[in-house]
C-alpha cells in the first residue's frame, strides 16, 4: 500500500502531485501509522464479542451518521454482504437496541457518555474488555473522519 492509498488520503481525495500531497509525503510515518490503527481496531486477532463484519458495520454506521459517504462505503465493503447502512446483518449476541444508541452517544456526545450507559452494555452481556475494544472503534473512527474532513477542507482550499 502507498502512502496515498491509506484510507484518510484516499477517502479525502488528494493526488501525490499536488501541492497538498507533496507537503503529506513528508509527514508520511503518521498517515502509515493511522491506517495500522485502523486495520487493527476493524481487524484485531482478537475480536472478543465483535466480529469483523460487526466492526466493520460499527464503523460505516458512525461514518453514515456523520454524513462521509465514501468513509461508510468503505467500511460497508467489510461488513456481511447483506449488510445496509442500517443493520448489520450478521450474527451476534449482542443486543443492537442497547449497542446502537450507545455507539450514538459515544461518537456524537461524548461527554454525555455516564455510568449508567456502561452498566446497561454489561447487562446486556458485554465484558469490560469488549466495552473498551468498542470504545477504542468508536474513539478511531470519529479521530479518522476529523481527519478526513481537514484533509477535505484543505485540498478544496488549494483547488480554489
Amino acid at each position: 500500500m502507498t502512502l496515498l492509498e491509506t484510507t484518510a488520503l484516499k477517502i479525502s481525495g488528494i493526488s501525490e502531485t499536488s501541492e497538498l500531497g507533496k507537503i503529506i509525503t513528508k509527514r508520511s510515518e503518521i498517515f502509515k501509522m493511522s491506517q495500522i490503527a485502523e486495520n487493527s481496531v476493524i481487524f484485531p486477532k482478537a475480536c472478543g464479542a465483535f466480529s469483523h463484519e460487526l466492526r466493520a458495520w460499527i464503523a460505516c454506521y458512525i461514518s453514515k451518521k456523520a454524513n462521509h459517504i465514501k468513509l461508510a462505503n468503505k467500511f460497508l465493503k467489510n461488513a456481511n454482504k447483506k449488510a445496509t447502512w442500517t443493520n448489520p446483518n450478521c450474527k451476534t449476541k449482542i443486543d443492537l437496541k442497547i449497542l446502537i444508541p450507545f455507539v450514538d452517544k459515544a461518537s456524537n456526545n461524548t461527554k454525555d457518555v455516564e455510568a449508567n450507559d456502561i452498566t446497561k452494555l454489561q447487562k446486556a452481556g458485554l465484558a469490560d474488555e469488549d466495552i473498551v475494544r468498542l470504545c477504542q472503534l468508536i474513539a478511531f473512527v470519529s479521530f479518522q473522519i476529523r481527519v478526513i474532513t481537514g484533509l477535505e477542507l484543505m485540498n478544496r482550499e488549494k483547488n480554489e
